[in-house]
């Protein structure tokens, strides 16, 4: 079974960010910020087993850099043209250069993530951006 703690950004401007918490593995949703509530927290549950981007937006990954290296970060290739021009964008917004997040791992549609004896499936749903991806999880 899966607990999902939300994490809220009242200092600026980022998506909800959400940490997934099971006994057979921890996951991270949208690392648009991070803090040391956040960073506590994981480190609470045992850290992370991966860290999942939904698309490419700046309010879903300036967060990743303050994240453990260690964890394999994944999204769909679709939208690696956000991440790569990532500087080009946050001065639209008023957001100071970063350094460019790593990916480390594709994800494909129709893909499944294995955590213990739990399937969650990844489904590719364009159109906020090219590479949108939900989850899928029929046991929750």
């Amino acid at each position: 079974m899966f607990e999902v703690r939300k994490f809220e950004n009242r200092q600026g401007f980022s998506c909800s960010v959400y940490v997934v918490k099971s006994e057979k593995g921890n996951f991270l949703v949208d690392p648009g910020y991070c803090n040391v509530r956040m960073l506590d927290y994981i480190n609470s549950i045992g850290g992370l087993d991966f860290i999942l981007i939904t698309h490419g937006h700046f309010d879903h990954i300036t967060g990743l850099n303050d994240t453990d290296e260690d964890v394999k970060v994944l999204m769909h290739k679709a939208d690696m043209e956000w991440i790569t021009e990532l500087n080009t964008y946050l001065p639209m917004v008023g957001m100071a250069p970063m350094k460019t997040p790593r990916i480390d791992d594709f994800l494909e549609d129709g893909q499944i993530i294995k955590i213990g004896e739990t399937q969650i499936k990844v489904i590719h749903t364009p159109g906020h951006t090219n590479c949108s991806t939900s989850l899928y999880c029929e046991e929750h």
